[in-house]
């Protein structure tokens, strides 16, 4: 299963949440799908976290302040990413339980 999530820079302080809540699912054979806008500085986590875990593919994009991707084309960039079998979308500020996959 492809998670695909797209998210901002005003929104990293979501993150590590959305991360915790990727890693917490019990479906066993998945990644998260990150498509992540700035204009200035990147996720720091999400960085961090795609160098340390290859259950995580994070595609960045950087833009002048005022343009951005539209929520639909960030999750089209992620479905296009995204490995798994299947794609499930999570938005960066929900919190999902642990058998949310799993009951899919």
């Amino acid at each position: 299963v492809s998670v695909v999530c797209p998210t901002t820079e005003g929104r990293q302080h979501f993150h590590l949440w959305l991360w915790s809540c990727f890693a917490a699912q019990s479906w066993p054979d998945k990644e998260l799908v990150v498509v992540e806008t700035y204009t200035h500085e990147p996720s720091t986590f999400l960085e961090q976290m795609a160098v340390s875990d290859p259950r995580l593919v994070y595609f960045k994009r950087k833009f002048v302040e005022g343009e951005d991707w539209s929520i639909g084309v960030k999750r089209n960039i992620g479905n296009q990413l995204a490995r798994g079998e299947y794609i499930a979308s999570f938005d960066d500020d929900d919190l999902y339980a642990p058998e949310y996959l799993s009951t899919m």
